[in-house]
């Protein structure tokens, strides 16, 4: 169970660290001039004390503006 909240504690601040970055919330309009937008998840193996926790990464993705 401890594993289990580690992971989602994890990803919970690694959603909210991509929030802070693109400027807004996932599912929202997107809020930033570069045109950043999210793109989906990585997956990853964090190792620690706990032994390997799998958790997912989010990735931004920087689109182009339209000329």
């Amino acid at each position: 169970m401890l594993k289990r909240l580690s992971q989602l504690l994890v990803e919970r601040a690694l959603d909210a660290e991509m929030a802070e970055h693109l400027g807004h919330d996932k599912h929202q309009p997107v809020a930033n001039a570069a045109g950043k937008t999210r793109s989906g998840c990585s997956g990853k193996t964090l190792k620690g004390e706990f032994g390997e926790l799998p958790i997912e990464i989010p990735r931004d993705h920087h689109t182009m503006p339209r000329t």
